[in-house]
């Protein structure tokens, strides 16, 4: 595979000698620059050994706390949780070409707001229900196991929002299965779906729904447990979840590779640094609003 320097993208590059940690170094003739292999991606700022770097991988493809993670590889509980989060920062394109077809399910759940995005009505009460205190999730599965789930606002989703949602990402001519909310008409229309309503109050509700159902459970219970109260990065944990079906068959060792190997080559970098930037510029914004 030829090299191409990460900074102006030139294949014009010759070896210049090895980095402290002993990493090839390359120089771009084009742009007079040094780089190494992990340079412009998620790796560049790795520190962990080799073995112990995989077995944090798989740590994280099972699901595994921070905490568990920290007490397995005797790292600090931010390095672990950086990690998890520079890992699922990776697949934040990978839902763009995903295409759902045959039989799909789709169902939307929601999450309450962190304590500073909490509106209120008059009087000073929060607003309750589904409101805007209500982050809504779009999710959708089909018969193959591919899964889909958007961020898509707050309070209810109106008829267009769930067309632009859901529309690029299930194939024409498809059954689809839903609760039968209103919004999913327009979507049912445009796309010529055969839709197939089950309400709550029928009796075949629960099994009719239930791949549905035990996705939006997952999302929820995991959740929970991986990013609390956090909004900011709930679209990076649902765009890693609706990656891990691809790894079902794989021994760990292929799901390791595989995982590399997809955050190499998606060139993303989290940096700690603009996380924090981010809250303190939403404190700053509270601080001007108020006077």
């Amino acid at each position: 595979m030829e090299e191409k320097c990460p900074y102006c993208g030139s294949c014009h590059v010759k070896r210049n000698g090895r980095s402290g940690n002993g990493k090839q170094r390359r120089l771009c003739l084009a742009c007079g620059r040094s780089f190494v292999k992990e340079t412009h991606t998620v790796f560049a700022s790795r520190k962990l050994g080799e073995e112990k770097f995989r077995m944090l991988i798989a740590l994280i493809i099972r699901d595994a706390t921070v905490e568990t993670i920290s007490e397995c590889l005797g790292v600090l509980s931010k390095t672990a949780y950086v990690w998890r989060m520079k890992l699922y920062g990776c697949f934040a394109g990978y839902q763009k070409s995903l295409v759902l077809k045959g039989k799909v399910w789709i169902d939307e759940t929601m999450f309450p707001v962190s304590g500073g995005k909490i509106c209120f009505g008059e009087g000073g009460r929060k607003l309750r229900g589904a409101s805007r205190n209500q982050t809504v999730v779009c999710a959708g599965i089909d018969r193959g196991w591919h899964r889909i789930a958007f961020v898509a606002g707050r309070g209810h989703i109106s008829s267009a929002r769930c067309l632009e949602v859901y529309g690029p990402h299930v194939e024409r001519g498809s059954e689809l299965v839903h609760d039968g909310t209103f919004s999913h008409d327009r979507l049912v229309k445009e796309k010529g779906l055969k839709g197939t309503t089950c309400k709550s109050t029928v009796k075949s509700f629960r099994p009719l729904m239930k791949p549905i159902d035990d996705f939006c459970a997952m999302i929820k219970r995991n959740k929970v447990i991986h990013m609390g109260g956090m909004d900011d990065y709930l679209q990076n944990y649902l765009d890693w979840i609706t990656f891990k079906p691809c790894l079902r068959s794989l021994k760990m060792d292929e799901k390791i590779r595989k995982v590399e190997a997809y955050c190499f080559h998606s060139r993303v970098v989290f940096r700690v640094k603009d996380r924090y930037c981010g809250i303190m510029q939403q404190h700053f914004g509270k601080i001007i609003e108020y006077f």
